[in-house]
């Protein structure tokens, strides 16, 4: 069976018994652990300049 066959919520389950940074070494394997270990990475962003060019920029990411 391809690795791709496997529901996702059996992915999460495998990858709950590994180390977090285990997640971000398997990206290359396939396309759901390359979203997932994207979503891992991105899961906050913080934004450390509150000046007139960073309101612009959420101006125009609305």
């Amino acid at each position: 069976m391809p690795s791709s066959d496997l529901p996702l919520e059996l992915w999460i389950e495998i990858l709950s018994y590994l180390p977090r940074t285990a997640l971000h070494r398997m990206i290359g394997v396939n396309r759901l652990l390359f979203e997932l270990a994207l979503n891992d990475l991105y899961e906050e962003v913080r934004f450390i300049s509150n000046d007139k060019e960073m309101l612009k920029t959420f101006k125009q990411l609305k």
